[in-house]
């Protein structure tokens, strides 16, 4: 009895000892974006596909050229629009407002890389998730819960 006794104390120090060498991985730090400027995001759309690249420039300008192909050698339209940003603080994540130039209006939020659990291609990244909003800035729904229209975008 009293080898039993040694044995489960032997077990349960190095039980203890065990645990405490464990240490749990610790989280990837990646650089936050304060600023959009000469950045370029992507969007995938559509049963047939869309691919997109959104270029927002130095002059509070952007581009999104629409292609047909994986390729991004065919550009099947492009519109421009103008857009602000507001970066992230410790209370709000960082706000983006897109101006189409054909009158469309979308708003929404940066979310940096990291912060969502969703990859691309295996690797974390940026995310850009846009509402089409109306003059004064709120969300336009057709139906209770049902966004009239998105745009959500990324950057490695």
């Amino acid at each position: 009895m009293k080898s039993l006794k040694y044995l489960m104390s032997a077990f349960l120090l190095l039980s203890i000892a065990a645990c405490e060498s464990f240490k749990a991985p610790e989280k990837q730090s990646y650089p936050e974006i304060t600023s959009l400027e000469n950045t370029v995001w992507h969007q995938y759309k559509g049963a047939n596909p869309v691919f997109c690249d959104i270029s927002f420039g130095a002059d509070e300008r952007g581009k999104m050229e629409e292609f047909n192909n994986e390729d991004h050698t065919e550009v099947v339209s492009t519109r421009e629009f103008s857009y602000t940003f507001v970066p992230a603080t410790e209370k709000i994540d960082g706000i983006v407002n897109v101006n189409f130039d054909d009158g469309l209006r979308y708003g929404g939020m940066l979310i940096q890389k990291g912060m969502a659990e969703t990859l691309i291609n295996g690797d974390y990244v940026y995310w850009i998730q846009l509402y089409e909003v109306d003059d004064k800035g709120e969300i336009i729904y057709i139906e209770e819960n049902k966004f009239k229209s998105t745009i959500l975008m990324w950057m490695e």
